[in-house]
C-alpha cells in the first residue's frame, strides 16, 4: 500500500505519513478510538471529516487537520488537555505544526487572523450545516 498524497509506502497502521498527509488507505484513528473524551474534543466523525475537507482559515490550503485553539482569555485547562470541539479550526498539517512551534498569538500575528473568532465562525458553520 502507498500514501495517496506522496506515494510513500504505507504499513496500514493509520499513522500520519511523513509527508504530513493523513492515511486514507487504512481506517483513520478517529473511527477507531472514540470515547466520551474523544467526543468532547472532536464532536463526531462527521465533524472531523468536514473539517478535514474544509479550507484552511490561515491560507485557504487543503487538506486540513482539526487544530484546537485556546479561547482568548481562557486559562489553561490542564496539561495536555485539549479544548472542546467548539474550539477547532481547519489548518493544513504544516500550519498546525507552525501553530504549535510559534504559539497561538505569534501565529495569529504572522497570518493576520484571530483564531478565536475563526473557531467561533467554524462552529457556527457546522451548526448551520447540521440544521440544513
Amino acid at each position: 500500500m502507498s500514501c495517496p498524497s506522496c506515494g510513500a509506502g504505507c504499513s496500514g497502521c493509520g499513522a500520519r505519513c511523513s509527508c504530513g498527509a493523513g492515511c486514507s488507505v487504512c481506517q483513520p484513528f478517529f473511527e477507531r478510538d472514540r470515547t466520551p473524551e474523544w467526543e468532547r474534543v472532536y464532536g463526531s466523525v462527521e465533524r472531523v471529516r468536514w473539517i478535514r475537507e474544509s479550507r484552511s482559515v490561515a491560507s485557504g490550503g487543503w487538506p486540513c487537520v482539526n487544530a484546537h485553539v485556546k479561547p482568548e482569555g481562557e486559562l489553561p485547562s490542564g496539561t495536555g488537555r485539549k479544548a472542546g470541539c467548539e474550539w477547532i479550526v481547519p489548518l493544513t498539517w504544516e500550519e498546525h505544526l507552525e501553530l504549535h512551534q510559534l504559539g497561538q498569538r505569534s501565529f495569529e500575528l504572522k497570518h493576520e487572523l484571530d483564531l478565536t473568532a475563526a473557531a467561533r465562525a467554524t462552529a457556527k458553520k457546522w451548526t448551520e450545516r447540521r440544521a440544513s
